[in-house]
């Protein structure tokens, strides 16, 4: 009789929990087949990186580079071959056409969920990467539609790469003149096009100092322990060779209007919003390209834009933050952080020097 009573229990029991557990086995199933998922087409990232530097990839040396186990590698490699993705020649492993394009696919969701995450979240800039790179796996075609309409289909991801592999790989050529800051020359004049975002602890560093894709750079001077150098908004930036070997430039072309810009900045003192004393107006240089998505939207609808003029108005009484400025008739009230990534030029500390000239020269 116990028998029963207990056959009877376990039956409720197990119609109350079927949910449950019917719920944990199938993520159990869905977390295997994503994990194998992301590791296959972690393979073929890796492998299309290597093929495309023409470095030799054999197999010893993929897995170091991926943290699995040696018999798992070599199983997924077999199916990644016999799904002619992958193909060896002389120990050397290379991408078929089919698996080209597969690996283009995945790094373009990457760079486009970099995109989304920079543009549309909070996270810090750091973890942007780390997110991407796990999520990647998981999107479809139309939900990747759904994200590039919302970015208004973008073209350049947070790092300053093509969200496209195949306009990059098209355009080759137009890239093969990028070189590190490592190599540049004193007193030209450069383009960040890449800012490379590993390893994470150089890339804050370099985000830190404010250094970013798309800054027009001039060098001023390089020595054994650093190259120093000023952007495009008159920010001087030191930068030790171990970390200028992360940022990607091309120099540009002779441009005499650009450089009389670079004079003046070296000439003048650039100053953040937040250190300009109340009442001084400040002619907007730029804004710091890691002000983003929508905050960088309402500060540029509001104003803040190149060659506007800024007053600071008042601080708050009790901790000076945020503080008012006035700009073209309006109060706007910034906290420090933000203002502390617009820079500006104090007129009050120029000489004689008419302001529409000004603005006529910072037009570049």
């Amino acid at each position: 009789m116990k028998e029963f009573y207990f056959l009877i229990i376990g039956f409720i029991l197990g119609l109350a929990f079927y949910p449950l557990i019917k719920n944990y086995l199938l993520n159990k199933i869905t977390d295997k087949f994503t994990d194998n998922k992301k590791v296959q087409q972690d393979i073929l990232k890796e492998i299309y990186k290597s093929n495309k530097e023409n470095n030799i990839l054999t197999i010893d040396i993929l897995h170091k580079k991926i943290n699995i186990p040696i018999s798992n590698l070599l199983k997924i490699l077999s199916k990644l071959i016999s799904l002619n993705y992958v193909y060896l020649s002389d120990n050397d492993i290379r991408l078929t056409n089919k698996g080209k394009e597969e690996a283009k696919d995945i790094i373009n969701k990457h760079r486009l969920l970099e995109s989304y995450l920079f543009e549309k979240t909070s996270t810090k800039l750091k973890d942007i990467h780390k997110i991407a790179d796990k999520k990647e796996h998981l999107f479809n075609e139309e939900q990747i539609g759904i994200i590039k309409n919302e970015l208004s289909n973008p073209c350049i991801d947070p790092h300053g790469d093509i969200l496209d592999e195949n306009i990059l790989d098209e355009n080759i050529t137009s890239f093969s003149k990028v070189i590190t800051l490592g190599y540049c020359q004193e007193n030209e004049i450069y383009i960040v096009k890449h800012i490379e975002d590993e390893p994470a602890e150089i890339y804050e560093h370099l985000v830190n100092l404010d250094l970013a894709p798309f800054d027009k750079i001039k060098i001023i001077k390089i020595n054994k322990d650093y190259i120093s150098i000023i952007n495009d908004k008159g920010k001087k930036i030191d930068i030790v060779h171990f970390y200028a070997n992360n940022v990607f430039v091309s120099k540009m072309e002779k441009n005499e209007k650009l450089q009389n810009y670079f004079d003046f900045l070296l000439n003048h003192e650039i100053i953040t919003l937040d250190k300009l004393k109340l009442r001084n107006p400040g002619l907007i240089i730029g804004l710091s390209f890691y002000i983003r998505g929508i905050q960088r939207q309402r500060l540029m609808e509001l104003g803040f834009i190149k060659g506007n003029v800024v007053i600071p108005m008042y601080n708050n009484s009790i901790s000076d933050d945020p503080r008012a400025y006035k700009i073209k008739n309006s109060i706007i009230s910034l906290r420090t952080e933000q203002a502390s990534k617009i820079y500006v030029l104090d007129l009050l500390s120029l000489n004689n020097i008419n302001q529409e000239k000004i603005k006529e020269l910072i037009n570049v």
